[in-house]
């Protein structure tokens, strides 16, 4: 993510998805944006459980048709 994401520097091409036209600092708020939901998404499923409990607390206020 943060290599797709890299900035550009000096008018030269870095990553295929960083925005050339943006300003340095929104080009590295963008890449460090993308890499940080990227890694806080995969972190919190591949080092331990994840309650779901959206399907429990709707089960218990009834709004769950059957």
């Amino acid at each position: 993510m943060r290599v797709a994401f890299q900035p550009h520097q000096n008018g030269k091409a870095r990553g295929p998805l960083a925005d050339a036209g943006a300003a340095d600092g929104e080009q590295e708020a963008a890449s460090t944006l993308f890499a940080d939901a990227m890694g806080s998404h995969k972190n919190s499923a591949s080092h331990r459980t994840v309650d779901d409990q959206s399907s429990a607390m709707s089960e218990q206020s009834g709004s769950v048709t059957r």
